[in-house]
């Protein structure tokens, strides 16, 4: 090294010194660069999470509404289908009733009061117009 210093005309120290920053000089560079980068991943990681998160909050949210509507939905056709069996059910007990009243019920043959009977029947389970009567 004394050969070098003494060729280029400098103290062996300030060659020492000189070489000392030329390695560190880059190496500094390079570690400070490698930490940008990195800062830079960690922060691009916690914005594509926070993304996500916000994005799966939204669609929980929208699951939520969805779902409520369906069910909102699904208890008014309850409703409807409790109603309606109840219906049917006070017309099967009339329809019973009168049947058990009819004093032609062991009649072979249907008469007109029976035939009125099953067209009630027919008529809510088909859901058609009631038919004109005959004169």
């Amino acid at each position: 090294m004394k050969w070098i210093a003494a060729l280029l005309g400098i103290s062996p120290a300030a060659l020492y010194v000189a070489l000392a920053l030329a390695a560190v000089v880059p190496v500094a560079f390079w570690g400070y660069g490698e930490w940008q980068y990195r800062a830079g991943v960690a922060t691009g990681k916690a914005e594509v999470t926070l993304a996500v998160e916000r994005a799966t909050n939204a669609e929980r949210e929208r699951q939520w509404i969805a779902n409520e509507a369906a069910q909102a939905v699904a208890r008014e056709q309850v409703e409807r289908l409790t109603k309606t069996r109840d219906n049917l059910q006070s017309l099967l007990k009339e329809i019973a009733d009168a049947a058990d009243k009819d004093p032609l019920r062991d009649v072979c043959g249907i008469g007109t009061d029976s035939s009125m009977r099953l067209d009630k029947i027919r008529r809510p389970a088909a859901g058609s117009k009631p038919s004109a009567a005959l004169p």
